[in-house]
């Protein structure tokens, strides 16, 4: 095949593609830019509000710290002060863990014993226990009081008498005094 264009022209064609190429190539790569400028757009905005949002909660908990730190601080001093006194005061005699092992060593079929609740005085030399669970039978709970109250270390035992209410899967709620430690 015989060539019909000078080698000028072939030149003047070949800029003329790479030009062309060129134009394209850049065309395309503002065309990519300008679609994901738009799909980053969205994101962009909920990044800048979330940043607003982030600064105002941290400016705001700084502040309602320091402010609260110091009330809090001398709040929660005084209520750990007030319980280290009631329970200092309450082991001068025995110690805390003589009074629930006896609790436990009651022979108690029928009890589950759920909690204590120890409750000292800091001017009085009295203490109380409150004793929580939970009885399989009427009988098996008014046996428990009876047992509890047959301990030296207890003085009064009260059981109330809503206690008694249900005959079986009672809630109860027993107070001991310790007798003067």
């Amino acid at each position: 095949m015989h060539n019909l264009l000078p080698e000028k022209n072939k030149r003047r064609i070949k800029s003329e593609y790479r030009l062309r190429l060129t134009v394209l190539f850049f065309f395309g790569s503002a065309l990519s830019g300008i679609v994901l400028a738009a799909a980053m757009l969205p994101s962009y905005i909920s990044m800048q509000s979330r940043e607003e949002a982030v600064v105002e909660e941290y400016l705001m908990a700084k502040n309602s710290t320091s402010a609260m730190d110091e009330e809090d601080l001398a709040r929660i001093s005084e209520e750990t002060n007030e319980k280290i006194l009631s329970l200092k005061s309450f082991a001068l005699g025995a110690t805390v863990s003589n009074y629930v092992d006896t609790v436990f060593d009651i022979e108690n079929p029928g009890i589950n014993i759920t909690g204590f609740t120890f409750v000292g005085r800091q001017n009085e030399e009295k203490a109380d226990i409150v004793v929580e669970g939970v009885a399989s039978s009427r009988d098996a709970l008014v046996l428990f009081k009876s047992n509890l109250e047959k301990q030296p270390i207890f003085g009064a035992v009260s059981l109330p008498v809503s206690n008694l209410a249900k005959q079986t899967d009672i809630n109860f709620n027993i107070k001991l005094e310790v007798k003067n430690r």
